[in-house]
């Protein structure tokens, strides 16, 4: 067999588990599909703002954090303060995050915020979306999702976050992103790489 083939059959090993191992962007919760309709949230009314929780079942890395939503009138430049927090308390001086959509017309849309950098995203910690209007006068809404066995309910608030209460549906939201590799697989690339390397040299000291 020729070197330049066996060379490369032995990094194909190394190459199925770099591909593996790299981070691979994709939708990392869905809270749903969108029905069309959801809370109405301007200020001064019975829900100003609303909150929608998601929790992830292992560690990943949040890049784009996604809500469905419509405008109800316009205002040039109006539209929603969307949070990314742990606590529904203080929450715009508490957030992790913080990104302004803008809903360009009256259907349901997914409108998305991108992080600055990729934003650790903890196994089995409750986060939330909190949306509210960053315009008085301005009236929009989030959608409710279409969620069988959905384990939170969306949240609204009718005094700026000072207290909240249960929605009949959870809320539409979406974060994109990658889960964090197992500590096995890491271990295994590890092996890999180490393998590699300790072929090669072993090869030139004979070839020498």
């Amino acid at each position: 067999m020729p070197n330049k083939t066996r060379r490369l059959i032995g990094f194909l090993p190394l190459l199925i588990l770099l591909l593996n191992a790299a981070p691979c962007h994709a939708l990392i919760y869905d809270g749903g599909s969108p029905t069309g309709n959801g809370p109405i949230l301007t200020n001064n009314s019975t829900t100003t703002w609303a909150a929608a929780r998601f929790m992830l079942n292992s560690d990943a890395y949040g890049t784009r954090f996604g809500t469905a939503l419509y405008r109800m009138n316009y205002i040039p430049g109006a539209g929603f303060d969307v949070y990314l927090t742990t606590t529904l308390s203080n929450v715009p001086s508490s957030a992790i995050a913080h990104w302004t959509l803008t809903p360009t017309g009256t259907a349901t849309t997914y409108y998305y915020g991108e992080a600055e950098s990729p934003i650790l995203l903890r196994a089995n910690q409750v986060y939330a979306l909190v949306i509210t209007p960053n315009c008085d006068g301005f009236s929009g809404a989030v959608s409710y999702a279409y969620k069988p066995g959905a384990a939170y309910l969306g949240l609204g608030s009718g005094d700026y976050g000072q207290t909240w209460r249960y929605l009949g549906m959870p809320l539409s939201v979406q974060v994109d992103g990658w889960f964090v590799p197992e500590p096995g697989s890491l271990g295994i690339l590890i092996l890999g790489l180490t393998g590699t390397v300790a072929f090669k040299h072993n090869r030139r000291k004979a070839v020498g």
